[in-house]
């Protein structure tokens, strides 16, 4: 806020011809004779000084933003008017030697110590957002307040505020200082210095530079004021030239704009770029920002239920107290957007086709690769089987009287490729498998070995799941040493458990002759402990396979 504005320069005028107002009343009251005009005047000059500063604890309750500042300014306000109120019923009614004109003297000191404490917590407040709250632990400032306030009521009791030497009864004539009056006097002095202080160092907002220079003005005014009062005994009312230099320093800060105010707010919304509007209840129009448009009386009061669509933008309006505000939100970009974005859809929805055809040839594709993959691998793994199967058939179909010999030996060379094709699909698909499918391959696996007069036995002692390739691991074993004895024995028996996570295999071969052996060097045996034990009728073999990984 300029501090030479048309309209602080009125106001600064307006308040200086009411403060000479009211000094000349004074002047004139102590000068006439006539004690009606010097009672007339002597109220007026009162009624000056205390409207001046009701008016200005309202104005602070319409212009300051901050509700935490709001309310301890017009506490400093009430205390000056009830300081002023006082001082008048002191001495302008109570002009006596009576105890309750002492007292009244005494509560000068009530405002003289709260105020400047108040003033300092306003300047704790000033820079911080609107819900700060003071510390609880400066609040407790307020205990040594009260206590130097009790210190001069109690005064009757110590004299050691205020003495009076020729007896209490003409304390108003006759008192001097005592040693403890210089606790309130100085705590009423440092407080004003350090609130003047904190605003200094707290000025620096654009356009407060003439600002600093008012508060020490004010604050060197104060000081050659007490100072003449307290040395030279000036004939001045102490209490308005207080409570004047405690306003205009409050007073300084708010135009400033370290304490926030709504009074630019108007002139604000007014040059502001929001499209919005104010309208009374008669929907007349209070302010109107530059960018807002002009709209009737019919689409207003129609904005009121339902949002209007004008086009380039949508009114809207909201209730407020004392009448509804308006404000316009632009769809112009918002409805290029969605023309921009239908010609789009419009381009895809031409192309679709040739994309979802695209992408069935791609799937279809990928699904062909992954099954030649599969086959691929699947034939690679069980190719020895196949070999040996396309062998069986051709010694079939030429030795006709090994034929059901050679056929049943396809018929268990076929089951293991059958549930080999089985495990192989599932160990793609799942990590773990349940290990009630090993048992299924086996099962299946021996009872085809009845065709060739071997008798089967199996045993299966485990519920836990396993992993897919220890699986396929047990299944291969287990055919590689079948094939490698298929004629060589008359009975097979295995059992399957599962201990410590690995899974145990035991292969018993009843062996038709002997000088059986078994090579022990293939590839599907990797990975596995297997221990093998020869006798002149019988083989056992014992195979362990870790639960989880091979």
């Amino acid at each position: 806020m300029k501090f030479g504005s048309a309209k602080n320069i009125r106001n600064i005028i307006i308040i200086s011809v009411i403060m000479v107002c009211a000094f000349i009343f004074r002047a004139v009251a102590y000068n006439t004779d006539d004690y009606f005009i010097a009672t007339l005047l002597l109220i007026l000059r009162n009624a000056v000084h205390i409207s001046m500063v009701a008016v200005w604890t309202v104005s602070i309750y319409m212009r300051v933003v901050s509700k935490q500042i709001k309310n301890m300014l017009m506490a400093v306000g009430l205390l000056m008017i009830g300081w002023m109120v006082i001082r008048t019923c002191k001495i302008e009614f109570l002009y006596t030697t009576d105890t309750l004109t002492r007292y009244f003297w005494y509560a000068f000191y009530v405002p003289m110590i709260l105020i400047p404490l108040i003033g300092v917590f306003i300047t704790m407040h000033i820079g911080k957002s609107d819900d700060y709250t003071i510390p609880a632990k400066y609040k407790l400032y307020f205990i040594p307040a009260v206590l130097v306030i009790l210190l001069v009521f109690t005064n009757d009791y110590h004299r050691l505020v205020f003495d009076f030497p020729n007896g209490i009864h003409y304390f108003n004539s006759d008192y001097t200082y005592g040693i403890l009056y210089f606790i309130p006097v100085g705590w009423f002095t440092i407080l004003g210095f350090y609130f003047v202080l904190k605003l200094l160092i707290k000025s620096r907002v654009p356009g407060s530079r003439m600002f600093q220079k008012v508060h020490i003005a004010v604050m060197a005014i104060a000081v050659v004021f007490w100072c003449l009062y307290a040395f030279t005994g000036i004939d001045a009312d102490l209490t308005a030239v207080d409570c004047a230099l405690i306003t205009l320093l409050l007073e300084s800060a708010i135009q400033s704009g370290l304490i926030r105010t709504s009074t630019n707010y108007r002139k604000l919304f007014e040059i502001s770029s929001v499209t919005a509007q104010i309208v009374d209840s008669n929907f007349n129009v209070c302010v109107r920002s530059a960018e807002s448009e002009v709209f009737t009386t019919d689409t207003l009061k129609s904005a009121v239920s339902v949002p209007q669509n004008l086009g380039d933008y949508i009114l809207n309006a909201e209730k407020i107290s004392g009448g509804y505000v308006y404000w316009q939100d632009d769809i112009k970009n918002i409805a290029e957007m969605i023309e921009t974005l239908q010609e789009t859809q419009k381009q895809l929805s031409e192309n679709i086709f040739l994309l979802q055809a695209e992408y069935e040839l791609k799937e279809n594709k990928a699904k062909t690769e992954e099954k030649n993959r599969l086959f691929n691998k699947l034939i690679y793994e069980i190719s020895p089987q196949l070999s040996k199967a396309e062998e069986l058939l051709s010694l079939a179909s030429s030795d006709e009287k090994n034929k059901r010999k050679h056929l049943a030996k396809l018929a268990v060379i076929g089951a293991y490729i059958k549930r080999r094709g089985n495990l192989f699909i599932i160990s793609e698909d799942r990590k773990k498998i349940r290990s009630r499918e090993i048992e299924f391959c086996i099962n299946e696996s021996l009872a085809n070995l009845r065709l060739l007069d071997i008798v089967p036995s199996f045993v299966f002692s485990t519920d836990e799941d396993i992993s897919s390739e220890s699986a396929v691991k047990v299944y291969d074993i287990f055919e590689f040493f079948i094939e490698a004895l298929l004629d060589a024995v008359h009975a097979v028996f295995v059992k399957i458990s599962e201990k410590e996570g690995f899974i145990s295999m035991r292969m018993m071969f009843g062996m038709k002759g002997t000088g059986c052996k078994i090579l022990t060097d293939s590839e599907i045996l990797s990975g596995a402990d297997i221990i093998i034990e020869n006798s002149d009728d019988d083989i056992i073999i014992d195979v362990r396979i870790p639960k989880e990984v091979i």
